[in-house]
């Protein structure tokens, strides 16, 4: 039991990288139990999971128990990240921890990319920060995901933990979508930023829900983010919505509050 403990820091990113994503922004999970030909249903509410049911994937699972005591993680705070030779992002270090971490990850596009740069200052000092190298869409803001994380792993081991938390602008929040919806046991949380707004059908908060999404934050300035958020409020998932289109330093520290509040990892 405790090699396997061990083994699920890396088990859940060859997981990802073999998956494969069917990222497409238009395609909707089978809801859980249906077959994956069977087709959602359309407008037809989901309804809200009741208190005394559990979803499929409980919320919280990857939980405190299953972070190791490691010795502290070595320097330097700040790190360019390589795979085969090719930068692929950048990492910020929680330097000295000695349990196994979670990871913020930012995905930008190059227009973007200095987002980044303002979550050094929000975050905690615990957990990674990850900057995949900026995409101007969202398939291949996934590839500069997977290559990034794996890079993560490849220098820390055991140390990066296998639940991220994402945040997402514009065609970044778009990527960010993709991995909610294709994964939502590793990325539970999600802020969507300029972004992902439509993204929340019934059939997909339906799935999300059961397979262990807790939360998701938009931030838009008149977008239709009221249908999302409905669905996800209605199937048990805290959801929120800014509308706002520039966000500062204080609006930033304030929604992390939110999307970090009673996460186990953080």
């Amino acid at each position: 039991m405790r090699g396997m403990a061990r083994s699920r820091g890396t088990i859940w990113l060859l997981l990802l990288m073999l998956s494969g994503c069917s990222c497409d922004s238009d395609s909707k999970p089978a809801r859980p139990g249906a077959s994956a030909s069977a087709p959602v249903e359309q407008g037809t509410p989901p309804q809200p999971l009741a208190s005394g049911i559990r979803p499929l994937v409980p919320r919280g699972s990857a939980s405190v128990a299953q972070r190791e005591q490691l010795a502290p993680l070595a320097g330097p705070k700040q790190l360019s990240l390589e795979l085969a030779g090719k930068p692929v992002g950048r990492t910020l270090v929680p330097v000295g921890e000695k349990l196994t971490q979670p990871v913020l990850v930012v995905l930008t596009t190059p227009d973007t990319a200095k987002e980044c740069e303002r979550w050094e200052q929000v975050k905690p000092s615990s957990g990674f920060l990850l900057c995949p190298s900026p995409a101007s869409d969202s398939a291949a803001g996934v590839k500069n995901f997977k290559d990034s994380i794996q890079a993560l792993s490849a220098k820390f081991g055991k140390h990066v933990g296998q639940r991220s938390t994402l945040v997402g602008y514009g065609a970044g929040a778009d990527t960010a979508l993709d991995l909610l919806r294709e994964s939502p046991i590793l990325f539970p949380r999600g802020f969507l930023i300029g972004g992902g707004v439509s993204g929340f059908s019934s059939g997909v908060v339906q799935a999300f829900a059961a397979q262990g999404g807790e939360r998701v934050l938009f931030a838009c300035q008149d977008c239709a983010a009221g249908r999302s958020v409905s669905n996800l409020l209605r199937s048990g998932i805290q959801a929120k919505h800014l509308d706002q289109a520039e966000l500062d330093a204080e609006a930033l520290k304030s929604a992390w509050a939110w999307l970090s509040e009673g996460d186990p990892w953080w």
